[in-house]
């Protein structure tokens, strides 16, 4: 019997920020405000966006994980037409969320 990861488990790093460059695309956001929004997310205790375009659902969603001290931030679109919705969810690798730390000049590394 096949092991099944789920997409959280399988997706690569330029698959992600690919997916997140169309949500910032879909939000009118520059990357400026997109890293804003990556910040807030990484900054509160636990936090959630939703944002409703259309017939897309766009969520965001912020969390401790189980296993570390990091933060785990989630995306997450739901597409919806007449006969189904099509779902996409991530999670954002701890790699990207440092570099939108770093490259911050308003936080302080903690």
């Amino acid at each position: 019997m096949m092991n099944e990861k789920s997409t959280l488990d399988t997706a690569s790093t330029k698959d992600i920020i690919t997916f997140l460059d169309d949500i910032q695309i879909a939000l009118g956001l520059s990357q400026q405000q997109m890293n804003t929004v990556i910040l807030l997310l990484a900054k509160a205790e636990v936090a959630h966006l939703y944002f409703r375009i259309g017939n897309m659902d766009i969520k965001f969603g912020s969390y401790h994980s189980e296993d570390s001290d990091d933060k785990e931030i989630t995306v997450e679109t739901c597409t919806s037409q007449k006969n189904y919705a099509n779902t996409i969810s991530y999670k954002i690798p701890q790699i990207y969320i440092h570099s939108v730390k770093k490259k911050s000049s308003f936080v302080k590394s903690t």
